[in-house]
């Protein structure tokens, strides 16, 4: 059970980008608000999903990072590979206008189990107040994976409100309680590593 579980773990920190329903930013409220309550904490639960026995992963944090820069690097989806531990393969297979297909592959159970999915991105603008990123595995061989980054502009665009849901259901034979938590934990991890890579990476 533990080989299992540390393989889930890896699974959910490696691949942390697909789809949630709605079109609605997160239920953050006011982000200013949202943003002086959070100060430098990454606050992250589950939520339950209408449409699974898996709970949702959510997470939300502020980044000392321009808007505009943090969702140029949610968008380049090629590159997670470089910053998420156990990501060996991410690349674009195909893309027209906002939306794009993506390759993704993960190595867990310590190399010898390989998890990958073909997901379907897509880029919404929300009417000025931010930019929705979200897909969906098209095909692979998990039983389900959807996630949602979710960027919003504070003070003026010079920082950044981000939210990021995940549903990842690696279709091991583990309790849905534990791949809901690691739900959680991957979500925090995922924003965690992201805050590190903008601050290290400068931007084009």
């Amino acid at each position: 059970m533990k080989l299992i579980k540390n393989g889930l773990v890896a699974l959910c920190f490696a691949l942390p980008l697909i789809s949630i329903g709605g079109s609605a930013l997160a239920q953050t409220g006011d982000p200013g608000r949202t943003a002086e309550r959070l100060g430098g904490r990454i606050e992250a639960g589950r939520e339950v999903a209408a449409d699974s026995d898996i709970d949702w992963g959510r997470a939300v944090a502020v980044l000392d990072t321009p808007y505009d820069r943090v969702v140029q690097a949610v968008r380049e989806y090629a590159d997670y590979r470089h910053f998420l531990p156990f990501f060996t393969a991410s690349r674009v297979v195909s893309s027209r206008g906002s939306s794009a297909i993506v390759y993704m592959e993960a190595s867990v159970l310590h190399g010898t189990t390989t998890l990958w999915a073909n997901m379907r991105m897509r880029v919404r603008d929300q009417n000025g107040e931010g930019t929705v990123v979200e897909g969906r595995m098209a095909d692979g061989n998990m039983a389900d994976f959807r996630a949602r980054w979710e960027v919003q502009p504070i003070d003026d665009g010079r920082r950044s409100l981000l939210t990021l849901r995940v549903l990842i259901d690696p279709d091991l034979p583990l309790p849905n309680s534990i791949c809901s938590n690691e739900n959680a934990s991957t979500a925090r991890r995922t924003i965690r590593a992201l805050r590190r890579r903008l601050v290290t990476t400068p931007s084009a």
